[in-house]
């Protein structure tokens, strides 16, 4: 992490001694051996952001990660390795949760919107969560914010449940941020799961805050400890986290299976295009401009990977046509009448009787429809 990075709170430490939650840490921590006890768990869970690097996921699951949270982004700033992470933790059968560092220098709203459009439709298998922890003293700060973000984070696009939604603080900087003397407003935060960050190898040490009991504390963040290249990132150390649960609890809690069932009956198809608009491609989290792009664009030149298609409403293909890239964002293959990239090659159809896992949205009523030199007509 670089010096800009911090003073612009890119980052999610203060300190590279400060947790997530401004709580100091472990650096030379051993592998946590717990206690039986209400912290006790054989689910260790990571924590990660663009600071840990090339991330081997296969090796973190390997190492006896059951899961990982992933951060998507800061401010109104996307993490710059989210859809790098987020890809590439799905493919080597990590369950997924992700968290956004709320940032009092930005609008709640903004903030929230982002989050859940750069999520897309793939919400991941773990919760998302508010990272509530700042000290930017923003005119957004404070727990009426937290509120607001949370309200607009959970009706933005497909309604979330209180399950889906959870929060992530530190037990002193909860005690000094939030409602400890409004009964009401307490009681409302008491519904979201907690993920709690508690600095300490003795289990018997950790204090959880009002309004929450030990139930209600999913997940606690007990330290750093210098593990990082035993499972798959480049640091030395990574953030390191127990579910408060068994094996069977985790699964239990979040619809899992330990072996998940791989599709039957599917081949996906794809097509290879290259950006040929000298401005490069945008990815986007939704088939449309009414959305914020998710960074890096692609560049002129650049070919990528096509999954499935989208017309939007009032529009022909000739017009507007967009692909949906592997990691789920999507590019304009043609905006405003103008190609923007170049069809290269198509896998070939499936034999049999399989489904093809390529797929077009026409969002209208057609007699007709060309897709890719073919003309299809409605029967």
């Amino acid at each position: 992490m670089t010096h800009d990075e911090l003073r612009m709170g890119e980052g999610l430490r203060q300190s590279r001694h400060l947790s997530m939650a401004g709580v100091l840490q472990y650096p030379r921590a051993p592998r946590l051996d717990l206690p039986q006890g209400l912290f006790w768990s054989d689910v260790d869970l990571a924590d990660v952001s663009f600071y840990q690097g090339k991330i081997d996921f296969a090796k973190m699951k390997a190492s006896g990660i059951k899961g990982v949270i992933i951060r998507a982004g800061q401010n109104v700033w996307v993490d710059k390795r989210f859809v790098e992470n987020w890809q590439a933790a799905k493919e080597a059968g990590l369950p997924r949760g992700s968290y956004w560092f709320y940032d009092s220098r930005a609008d709640t709203k903004a903030q929230a919107d982002l989050y859940r459009q750069t999520l897309g439709d793939d919400l991941g298998e773990l919760p998302l969560v508010a990272d509530y922890e700042e000290n930017y003293n923003g005119a957004y700060k404070g727990w009426r914010n937290l509120y607001n973000f949370l309200e607009r984070l959970k009706s933005t696009g497909a309604k979330l449940s209180w399950d889906k939604v959870w929060i992530y603080t530190g037990y002193w900087y909860w005690m000094a941020n939030s409602p400890q003397n409004d009964a009401a407003a307490l009681n409302y935060f008491s519904h979201y799961k907690l993920w709690l960050a508690y600095y300490t190898i003795n289990p018997a040490n950790v204090r959880i805050p009002k309004p929450w009991a030990d139930k209600t504390v999913k997940t606690w963040q007990w330290g750093t400890p210098t593990e990082g290249i035993e499972r798959g990132v480049e640091t030395t150390e990574i953030d390191m986290n127990k579910f408060t649960g068994t094996l069977d609890d985790f699964n239990t809690f979040f619809g899992l299976s330990e072996t998940p069932t791989p599709p039957t009956g599917e081949i996906p198809m794809s097509d290879t295009w290259k950006v040929t608009w000298n401005g490069g491609a945008n990815r986007r989290p939704a088939p449309s401009t009414n959305n914020n792009p998710v960074p890096p664009p692609l560049n002129n030149g650049e070919e990528f990977v096509v999954v499935e298609y989208s017309i939007p409403n009032g529009k022909t293909q000739e017009q507007e046509y967009w692909g949906k890239l592997t990691g789920g964002l999507w590019v304009a293959l043609t905006y405003n009448s103008e190609p923007r990239a170049l069809k290269l090659t198509t896998t070939p159809p499936p034999t049999g009787d399989l489904q093809v896992g390529l797929s077009i949205t026409v969002n209208q009523q057609l007699a007709e429809l060309k897709v890719n030199g073919e003309t299809w007509k409605k029967a």
